[in-house]
């Protein structure tokens, strides 16, 4: 039984190693099959939580290479490929803007924080209208807390999606500064 145990771990190391190849190389770190958005360093979360084509494009290639390592694929199935990438990755990118805002302190947690990077993924399906729940609620010294308290799930997380942009300025200044 041990064994079974060791050969399952090592096949998880072998899969992340494989799946952090690129970002290993990039950001010049070691991520891991344990490796949490938490533990992402401050430049490299400000990166990838940042709209753009290169930082979309490493975490495009991540997701791929969790949730879709096979290539070769005829046509259709890439364009249903394609699509499945963006609906993760739009989840996935919101996942490290809500690291973002609570490394600031504007949010109390967020949904699956605690999940290494590689589960979450690999748990994400396309198309799941809420794949986490809840959006993450803001801090009660928050500006707009009393806005917030007011607002039904939906309205809520639309309110966190509007504090995105500030929240990257504000972490661009700390970390860069």
């Amino acid at each position: 039984m041990s064994d079974v145990i060791h050969l399952n771990q090592y096949k998880r190391k072998q899969q992340a190693k494989q799946c952090f190849k690129f970002w290993n190389a990039q950001f010049r770190d070691s991520f891991d099959e344990s490796t949490k958005i938490e533990d992402l360093p401050d430049k490299v979360l400000l990166f990838v939580a940042s709209p753009g084509e290169k930082s979309a494009g490493a975490v495009y290639q991540l997701i791929e290479q969790i949730k879709y390592p096979k290539t070769g694929l005829e046509e259709e199935e890439a364009k249903k490929l394609e699509m499945d990438l963006m609906d993760i990755h739009l989840h996935v990118a919101d996942m490290f803007r809500y690291e973002m805002m609570y490394r600031l302190g504007w949010i109390e947690s967020y949904p699956k924080m605690d999940c290494p990077i590689l589960d979450l993924i690999e748990a994400m399906e396309p198309g799941a209208k809420d794949m986490f729940g809840n959006p993450p609620k803001l801090k009660p010294d928050h500006p707009q807390y009393s806005e917030f308290e007011t607002l039904i799930p939906r309205e809520r997380e639309l309110l966190i999606r509007k504090l995105f942009v500030n929240a990257l300025i504000e972490f661009n200044k700390m970390v860069n500064d």
